[in-house]
């Protein structure tokens, strides 16, 4: 489109058009920021779950999860402007919330594994007691290469 920034030249225009001399002088940089790709998001929704597993796991609960819930969550923020940042949020909202509640409520005790699953575009969590084997938990998701792996720009 008209209003994209083609290079430095072209970026620094725009920069004069909005802001006074003034301002632009005391800028030291501009950085340019790529949209981050969905494998990124998932990878960064994938850790953010896991730290939410280690949270519960100090009260005695095991949270498990699905490789659709990540992907579930980086398709929700793909078009975000503000990039990975509603991943938490959602996160929050979607599973740590719902979780609270079922500790507070008392449907959830030590030795119970929650276990979060895509049902129709949304997260459905699922309790299970240890000694009910009535129902499977679902495996854990460590991301591909998260320790070692850059984040990917948006090709």
């Amino acid at each position: 489109t008209n209003d994209e920034v083609r290079d430095d030249s072209d970026l620094r225009e725009k920069l004069k058009k909005h802001f006074s001399p003034e301002f632009l002088g005391r800028i030291d940089e501009v950085i340019r920021f790529a949209p981050l790709s969905i494998t990124s998001l998932c990878k960064i929704a994938s850790l953010q779950l896991n730290e939410l597993a280690k949270r519960i796991s100090q009260r005695g609960v095991k949270l498990s999860f699905s490789a659709t819930v990540p992907q579930l969550i980086a398709e929700k923020c793909r078009s975000s402007p503000f990039g990975a940042r509603p991943i938490k949020r959602i996160i929050i909202n979607e599973l740590e919330n719902p979780i609270s509640e079922m500790f507070f409520s008392g449907k959830l005790s030590k030795g119970a594994t929650v276990c979060a699953d895509e049902r129709n575009g949304k997260i459905e969590l699922t309790v299970t007691k240890d000694s009910d084997n009535s129902s499977t938990a679902l495996a854990e998701i460590t991301p591909p290469g998260a320790d070692t792996a850059p984040l990917e720009a948006a090709g």
